[in-house]
């Protein structure tokens, strides 16, 4: 599957004020609260909608919390932040210039997140989805790889002095623990496991791919790296994978491509001047 590999985390003041709160184990309930209602905090009701919205947005930081205790700790934490809140409001801090601007910045990122997940459901259907795999991935024959062996060496005088004791009868990974210069796979003979062609670079992949397993490469093959000595284990066909199998990458990939394609066209359209 190689070729087929290519959207509001808690704020400081919900760690200060929520972290504490995932502590208590449980969580005392808020005292106005039944032990599954919700409580009003100076007459004003805290709604489902309000704990739905706190679960949203904390949604990261109360995965650490048991399931059967999540609810009440959100209530309580709502609680805390209307508590809080009021307070604030009563020293006219709502009127400071800092949180207007606050406000205002974390309305459009609110309604650029929930703009964009709309735009992004409506382009990334489940026809959407299946279409990319049919054109992109579906109709790909298999792709295959082999699984070889080389020994790296500087030059190419001391590569043909390997392949003429290969050629004797020298074992293959013995020489490739005594000589190979490459410390990624010496120790193991020279085994570099299964790779398809696009994971080598060109040189070395052609000749690989050009060998039948058990052949050595009759010749030194240069890279950027030096001079290789290959022998080819085994050769395999890879399947093409099911849409199940990449449906989630592919649900990603066009959800980030939506994604750009929205925001570049309207930032395009936009008028951006800068004083």
């Amino acid at each position: 599957m190689t070729r087929f590999r290519r959207l509001f985390a808690a704020t400081a003041f919900v760690s200060a004020v929520f972290g504490p709160a995932l502590a208590q184990q449980p969580a005392p309930p808020a005292p106005q609260a039944a032990p599954h209602g919700l409580p009003s905090v100076n007459g004003t009701a805290i709604t489902e909608a309000d704990l739905a919205a706190a679960t949203a947005e904390l949604s990261d930081a109360i995965q650490s919390v048991p399931e059967a205790q999540r609810r009440e700790q959100l209530i309580d934490y709502l609680v805390t932040v209307r508590v809080l809140a009021a307070q604030a409001r009563s020293e006219n801090l709502a009127q400071g210039a800092d949180y207007q601007a606050r406000i205002q910045f974390l309305a459009d990122k609110y309604l650029m997140e929930t703009f964009l997940r709309r735009e992004i459901d409506k382009l990334v259907t489940p026809a959407a989805v299946e279409a990319f795999y049919r054109e992109r991935i579906g109709n790909q024959p298999p792709e295959t790889e082999v699984r070889a062996r080389h020994i790296l060496v500087a030059d190419e005088a001391a590569a043909r002095a390997i392949i003429a004791e290969l050629r004797a009868g020298k074992s293959f990974e013995e020489l490739a623990r005594e000589r190979s210069i490459d410390p990624g796979s010496k120790d193991e003979g020279g085994d570099l496991g299964f790779f398809t062609r696009d994971r080598m670079v060109a040189e070395f992949a052609n000749a690989a791919f050009a060998l039948q397993p058990g052949q050595i490469s009759p010749e030194p093959v240069r890279s950027q790296f030096g001079w290789h000595v290959i022998r080819v284990d085994e050769s395999r066909q890879v399947p093409v994978p099911s849409l199940q199998d990449v449906e989630g990458q592919i649900r990603q990939f066009l959800s980030r491509r939506a994604q750009s394609e929205v925001i570049g066209r309207l930032r395009q359209a936009a008028r951006i001047e800068r004083r």
